[in-house]
């Protein structure tokens, strides 16, 4: 009789300092994430939450709106898609501004005509779905870090 054994030896590996002090400050930025579609929102939580954030769901603008303004979450930046029942995800930037949020805001849409011009009030960027997942962290970590130089 003849068998064979696979033996696996797993390494620690150490991250790098620089890594480690990026870890911890991306684990302080909480962001919102605000869409209709189940599978897109789930996805952007798992994603994003991989990358160190923290990250907090709702599936239509008024729901995130109401979870604001009642005190329950402040954010960090807004993800959020625009055609949604009951709040657009533009109105609710724009909401939240009106409010006192000055957060930054990425609205993401399959509205070809969004894409064009500038940004709606409130939102800080625009981007087409489906997105490049690459692309849109890098989009994020930019607005955070300019919310932190701005005092955010």
């Amino acid at each position: 009789m003849e068998f064979t054994l696979d033996c696996y030896v797993i390494a620690k590996v150490a991250v790098p300092p620089d890594l480690q002090k990026e870890r911890k400050v991306s684990d302080k930025k909480k962001i919102l994430v605000v869409d209709d579609e189940p599978g897109i929102r789930d996805f952007l939580e798992m994603y994003l939450r991989r990358r160190g954030y923290y990250v907090v769901t709702c599936a239509d603008g008024q729901q995130a709106l109401d979870l604001v303004l009642s005190g329950q979450f402040d954010y960090d930046l807004l993800l959020t898609d625009n055609s949604m029942p009951r709040l657009r995800g533009t109105d609710l930037a724009r909401r939240l501004r009106e409010n006192g949020r000055a957060q930054p805001a990425i609205l993401i849409t399959a509205d070809a005509h969004a894409l064009f011009g500038e940004p709606p009030e409130g939102i800080n960027l625009v981007m087409g779905k489906p997105f490049a997942n690459g692309e849109l962290l890098a989009e994020i970590v930019r607005l955070l870090a300019a919310g932190d130089a701005d005092g955010g």
